[in-house]
């Protein structure tokens, strides 16, 4: 098996199977789930996220139910 030439492909040329057509900032493709994913996203899709400012250990727990969690125990990541 040959691994292609990644220094030669031209990746703003590439669009992923099932892209729609338009700019690049507004075309989609769909994962294997159907899950529709944008080509670009920008801060603006990050404005009506809650979570991004909690703290481990307080409710939604994306960061962890510790605040040291992850540092003192690795192998629980």
């Amino acid at each position: 098996m040959k691994l292609p030439d990644f220094g030669a492909i031209e990746f703003d040329a590439v669009v992923p199977s099932g892209a729609t057509s338009g700019s690049p900032a507004g075309s989609t493709w769909e994962t294997p789930e159907a899950i529709p994913h944008r080509s670009l996203f920008t801060s603006a899709d990050l404005a009506d996220v809650a979570h991004l400012d909690s703290l481990p250990g307080f409710a939604p727990f994306v960061r962890g139910p510790y605040p040291t969690m992850y540092v003192q125990k690795p192998w629980t990541v």
